[in-house]
């Protein structure tokens, strides 16, 4: 194997770059991207973890390496070559948004003034307590407090889609007043990460509240909708900082849902007639302070033929960031017909030919070629498929709250009882996030799967503590999370069609 070329020149300072966060997580120490998408992170070991909270900004290569050479006089490895893989592991990682492709470090001939500074006196660790964790199945993957909370404010929308992939269940909401005790927590714990999900925070009357809070707050999120901002609602946004990166590099952006343009299509799919006149003035009111949405689209045979007609609608007006994606199972409201065939995915490739033809700077995204994850193909591409699955975060990094305050752990499972794991109106995050409803959750017992392939699977520790596996997909084809998901290579059992 080719021996690693360190990224870092010796007489440059040298910073670790503002998009990932160094975090002390009590025996262990994590690196972390700034993606409220991706929720993952990179475990390190003592020395390593330790060797980067030197890494400022103001000071040359050299004189970290000085010290470097002080403090571990016979580590036997060269600074260079730590981080060099620490680089490399980093880029391999990258995230779907990007983060990581262009490795770890910054650096520049003079000293890095915004960068991200650490104490190193606070990332001294127990070698031995980190090598007690990391031998634990069950706590060397969860983090002792979450990086991400997934806010579903509000199971509202204004408009009323046929596919929706929401609950949308009726009930009482948690209180504003209660969603800013959670952001405060959210700051005590320093969580600088936060999916909204669930309905359209537009359509609760003080969302746009909630929405100043978290950017006062410094959170990162995407603001996604396809509702209406008003002029207000977007210089409230601005006034409060929406456009103030957080740590100098996290861009808060805005994702305006757009499925169909032609009017009887808009009505069918949105159920609002007025969707046309709403998603422009909120369109033309971000375009007016200098932000750019991206325009996304779902992708249906009922649908397909709209791409161009959105993208021609839009471009004109600014628009240059355009994603369609293919229509994947919603467990609330779905039919089967809502899936892409063959002959759908062809004529939308004609489409994305035109577009790109007629818009050659155009940045357009799609997923019309990648397969179904649903589990029934073959075997060997089941196995491959199933090693290399991300994972679940829900309780292991990343905690959801309910529009009713209650704790739950994946934005597309029923808000019910039995799937609850906390209550937020009553408990801290740390409560919940420690709470036995949580623990017994994430760490099932093995006889709840009496009957199914997992009772006497030789993987179950690792497959359910080390990665996880996905119980909502387990849940809706089988009616019970305590099996295996129909992805698993394992599973004899068929399972729903997920895309």
């Amino acid at each position: 194997m080719d021996k690693k070329v360190s990224p870092l020149r010796f007489k440059d300072y040298v910073s670790i770059r503002n998009d990932f966060v160094l975090k002390k997580d009590d025996e262990q120490i994590i690196i972390y991207p700034l993606d409220f998408i991706e929720s993952k992170f990179i475990v390190l070991n003592p020395f390593t973890g330790f060797v980067l909270s030197l890494i400022d900004g103001t000071r040359k290569f050299a004189e970290i390496k000085a010290d470097y050479q002080t403090y571990f006089p016979d580590c036997g490895q060269e600074l260079e070559d730590v981080l060099a893989d620490l680089d490399d592991m980093v880029r391999k990682n990258a995230t779907q948004s990007g983060i990581g492709k262009e490795g770890l470090f910054d650096q520049s001939n003079q000293p890095i003034m915004h960068s991200c500074r650490y104490d190193p006196r606070e990332f001294v660790v127990s070698a031995e307590r980190f090598k007690q964790r990391s031998q634990d199945l069950r706590s060397r993957k969860r983090l002792k407090s979450p990086i991400c909370v997934m806010a579903f404010f509000t199971d509202q929308c204004q408009t009323n889609c046929i596919y929706c992939y929401a609950h949308r269940k009726r009930e009482p909401e948690m209180t504003l007043e209660n969603w800013k005790k959670i952001i405060r927590q959210m700051s005590d714990l320093d969580i600088k990460l936060i999916s909204l999900d669930g309905g359209d925070v537009i359509a609760r009357k003080d969302g746009i509240d909630f929405l100043e809070e978290l950017v006062k707050a410094e959170l990162l999120f995407l603001l996604s909708t396809k509702g209406r901002f008003t002029k207000e609602h977007v210089s409230r946004l601005m006034d409060a900082g929406f456009q103030n990166k957080v740590r100098y590099i996290g861009e808060r952006k805005v994702q305006l849902s757009v499925d169909a343009w032609d009017d009887e299509k808009v009505k069918l799919i949105t159920g609002n007639a007025a969707f046309k006149d709403n998603i422009t003035e909120t369109f033309d009111n971000f375009i007016n302070v200098g932000i750019q949405p991206k325009i996304k689209g779902v992708l249906t045979p009922l649908n397909v033929d709209q791409m161009y007609k959105i993208v021609e609608f839009f471009y004109p007006r600014g628009a240059r960031r355009f994603q369609f994606v293919k229509y994947t199972r919603s467990f609330f409201r779905h039919q089967d017909g809502f899936f892409m065939d063959e002959k759908s995915i062809e004529q939308a490739k004609i489409q994305l030919h035109k577009i790109c033809s007629r818009y050659p700077g155009i940045d357009i995204s799609e997923d019309l070629d990648q397969m179904d994850i649903g589990g029934n193909g073959p075997q060997d591409q089941k196995k491959q498929m199933w090693a290399s699955r991300s994972g679940c975060g829900g309780g292991w990094s990343m905690l959801g709250i309910a529009p009713n305050g209650r704790a739950i752990l994946c934005e597309q499972m029923k808000q019910e009882e039995e799937f609850y794991v906390g209550d937020l109106n009553s408990q801290s995050i740390m409560e919940v996030w420690n709470g036995k409803a949580m623990t017994d959750f994430i760490y099932p017992e093995r006889t709840k799967f009496k009957n199914t392939i997992c009772e006497d699977c030789d993987e179950f520790e690792l497959c359910h503590w080390e990665k996880g596996y996905c119980y909502r997909n387990a849940y809706f084809s089988y009616g019970t999370v305590y099996d295996a998901p129909p992805n698993c290579y394992r599973q004899t059992k068929l399972g729903l069609r997920l895309g």
